[in-house]
């Protein structure tokens, strides 16, 4: 499926317009705070999926999906519960962030504190080097 989800995406006359369309499911409107039902996280492991892929086509993004996908980002920051237990959210808006180039919109110690939740998860120093942090060799958030 990963790769069908690339091919997808390159194919795409506007890649990014489509993944932040589907980002809109992350956070469904009957959502209550603190209940996640298997279907919210099959959706989340899902959008996260698709902006790993976004990333990975790193396709130019037109000036008013950024600005979309800014709008998104706010939002998804202010609903956020940013711990150990709820990383999928901080992991997508992490790669949110990374996808759509915003990083320079949020404070540097904040991401960096959010990437020390998802530091054990594979896409960790993917998103470091996106977002523009250094890894350097002995970094304690890789460990």
């Amino acid at each position: 499926m990963h790769g069908d989800v690339l091919t997808v995406l390159r194919l795409s006359s506007n890649p990014a317009k489509l993944v932040l369309d589907a980002m809109q499911g992350f956070y469904p409107m009957h959502l209550e705070i603190g209940n996640m039902d298997d279907e919210v996280s099959v959706t989340r492991r899902s959008c996260i999926l698709l902006l790993e892929r976004l990333m990975k086509v790193s396709p130019e993004i037109k000036p008013h999906v950024k600005g979309g996908a800014m709008k998104l980002s706010f939002d998804w920051m202010t609903k956020m519960r940013p711990t150990a237990e709820n990383y999928l959210e901080v992991l997508g808006f992490l790669l949110l962030v990374a996808s759509y180039g915003l990083a320079s919109a949020f404070d540097e110690d904040e991401l960096r504190n959010l990437l020390w939740i998802v530091a054990q998860h594979r896409q960790a120093p993917e998103l470091c080097r996106v977002l523009g942090f250094e890894i350097r060799r002995h970094d304690p958030l890789f460990y």
